[in-house]
């Protein structure tokens, strides 16, 4: 009797090694550019939809297949439990009544695979009418209301046929309902919904008088991405750059810059003031609006000085550096070197303005070419694109001096 039991037991675990072997060998050979798509790591997941696009690309024709087996992954009874658990508060009770470490590891296993197809949905979304193999994952999710996971699979289901009556009025009845999160999500992914202003550009222009600052804020964010197609947004973004919440300040500012070019002035003082007392919610969108503002920034030139040259000892440089050098024109060894230090600062999209500054000052930037041979091999093909993109424009035989976009 002893000896069969020892034998089980050696059986099983002979089986778990292989079982565990196996899978490592087979997680090894998937392409580095589908991991990515799915992984909540800052250095090799997509935290930026460029890096994500070019993840996407790079992956061609095995990314549908591979977001679809993430999407399937447990989309029954276990997870409809835990997040029903979570719901009634059951990980804070057991974290008070019987083991913080067994709720965080229950709630931390949870949450990575929610994230995991959360990120699978929005790769999807991403990949817009080209996904359409995935609807019937989408189609799963996107009855499970109430999740950001269910808002993803809804605008990912609804880029697949932008056009679709149903699809369209279904979506905007989602982002005029009664779910804070729902309108929030919506309105936020709405450009990759629609990435051409669509007729309904209306419905996001309505979420800036949502009681929700958070929906108000994501709705500023999106409909700056429609230029000015968007002006009859422009009265209610002038209104919300008073708001009394200080998330919706700098994103109506934003907006307003980017939208109309007659408020471009105004958008940069009030950005500036939001700098100097809304630190917190101002971030990189305050140097975006530079950037793309350019000249038209000219009254935030000082105070992009004077950051160029205190992010030389600390802070991150590239994003300061590309908006002066989008600014002034200038391709001074201060710039200069912000961007390229800013290349290597492992922030994504501060990267990716790091690098398109240094192809955009072109030979001036020589000092850069040792850091970008380096991100040929970063881990994004985007950042390797940009980067190669760069050495060319630095090593092409061009006359002296840069021209800014």
């Amino acid at each position: 009797m002893k000896l069969t039991r020892k034998r089980l037991w050696i059986a099983g675990f002979g089986i778990l090694l292989i079982t565990l072997a196996g899978g490592a060998w087979w997680s090894g050979r998937t392409s580095p550019h589908l991991k990515s798509l799915i992984s909540e790591d800052p250095v090799i997941g997509c935290m930026d939809d460029e890096i994500r696009r070019g993840e996407l690309e790079a992956a061609g024709s095995e990314a549908v297949p591979f977001l679809r087996v993430q999407l399937r992954r447990e989309p029954g009874r276990a997870v409809q439990g835990m997040d029903w658990l979570e719901s009634k508060g059951a990980f804070n009770w057991m974290r008070s009544w019987m083991s913080e470490s067994l709720a965080n590891s229950i709630g931390s296993r949870h949450q990575k695979q929610n994230t995991t197809q959360l990120l699978a949905a929005r790769s999807l979304l991403v990949l817009g009418p080209a996904a359409g193999e995935a609807r019937p994952e989408l189609l799963l999710w996107a009855t499970r209301s109430g999740t950001p996971l269910h808002c993803a699979a809804i605008a990912a289901l609804t880029s697949l046929t932008p056009t679709e009556p149903t699809a369209v009025s279904n979506y905007l009845a989602l982002l005029a309902g009664n779910n804070q999160g729902e309108r929030y999500f919506l309105a936020r992914d709405f450009p990759l919904v629609w990435p051409q202003p669509p007729p309904h550009l209306y419905a996001l222009t309505d979420r800036l008088q949502d009681a929700d600052s958070g929906v108000r804020m994501a709705a500023a964010r999106a409909l700056a991405h429609y230029g000015p197609a968007a002006s009859n947004a422009i009265s209610r973004l002038e209104e919300l750059l008073t708001d009394p919440d200080r998330m919706c300040r700098p994103a109506a500012a934003y907006a307003l810059g980017i939208i109309s070019s007659n408020h471009a002035d105004l958008a940069v003082a009030v950005m500036l003031g939001q700098q100097q007392t809304n630190k917190a919610w101002t971030g990189d969108i305050a140097y975006q609006l530079y950037a793309a503002l350019g000249p038209a920034a000219r009254r935030a030139e000082p105070a992009l000085r004077r950051e160029v040259n205190d992010s030389a000892t600390q802070g991150f440089s590239g994003p300061p550096a590309f908006a002066l050098w989008r600014v002034t024109g200038e391709a001074s060894p201060e710039i200069i070197h912000g961007l390229t230090r800013g290349a290597t600062q492992a922030i994504q999209r501060f990267q990716t303005m790091s690098l398109k500054g240094l192809r955009e000052i072109g030979p001036p930037a020589s000092n850069a070419v040792t850091v970008l041979r380096q991100l040929r091999n970063a881990p994004h093909r985007t950042l390797q694109s940009l980067a190669e993109d760069a050495l060319e424009a630095i090593t092409a035989s061009a006359p002296s001096g840069a021209t800014r976009p």
